[in-house]
């Protein structure tokens, strides 16, 4: 799928269908800068969703569709790929086993 900021309407007669209607429904994502966390989360809408961990720390573009909470997406701009972020399952998150850090 080609980016939304690589394409411009008039090119869009081109795309199929179906990769036109994705086209569109990107056009009007929310987008913001947020800062991705030490622990690889970042929050949008109040809600806490997480990240791939090579981007811990960075600042990032999130696009989302704000009534949508399933739609929040990474997007990066350097590799031109949007990434599907999760909601934080905070429950299995404390139950998961981490290696011990000897000080």
């Amino acid at each position: 799928m080609k980016d939304m900021h690589d394409i411009s309407p008039h090119q869009a007669a081109n795309i199929r269908k179906n990769e036109y209607n994705e086209w569109v429904e990107n056009c009007f994502l929310y987008e913001e800068k947020h800062r991705v966390n030490a622990d690889s989360s970042v929050k949008v809408m109040n809600m806490s969703f997480d990240a791939p961990a090579k981007y811990s720390g960075s600042m990032v573009i999130i696009q989302y569709e704000p009534g949508n909470p399933e739609r929040v997406y990474l997007y990066d701009p350097a590799n031109k790929e949007k990434i599907k972020l999760e909601k934080t399952d905070k429950v299995s998150n404390s139950k998961k086993r981490r290696e011990e850090i000897i000080y």
